[in-house]
Formats: C-alpha cells, structure tokens, sequence
C-alpha cells in the first residue's frame, strides 16, 4: 500500500509537470495521486480482477481554475 501511494503521488507530480511544460500557470493547478484510497471500483487487494479494472483505479485527478 505504502509503495502504491508513493508511485500515485509520482504520477501526479509528473502530471503537474507536463502540464508546466505546456504553459499552464502552476498555480492554478492541483493535482492528486489518488492510490487506493478512492477507488473507482471494487478492485482492491486480494480482490481478483482484470488489469484493465486495476487500471481505472491507477488515476491522477487534476483541477485548473479559471484564468
């Protein structure tokens, strides 16, 4: 769990710099590495499911404000 929360937060971090890149201000972005903590889907561990439905759950959520 410990190494799933870390490489969600990696993936958003990554996000937030791409989106850095394209010239989106950064302080209107946020951005987060969600893990299994909010789950789309009934797939947590132990629970056997496709890796397209593990997939889903492998998200970053990003808000932009308005200019």
């Amino acid at each position: 769990l410990k190494n799933n929360i870390w490489l969600s937060e990696r993936r958003a971090q990554n996000t937030l710099k791409f989106l850095e890149a394209q010239g989106v201000d950064p302080n209107r972005i946020t951005v987060a590495g969600l893990g299994e903590s909010k789950l789309l889907n009934h797939c947590t561990d132990g629970v056997r499911c496709t890796e397209q439905e593990h997939a889903e759950n492998r998200r970053t959520e990003i808000s932009i404000s308005s200019f």
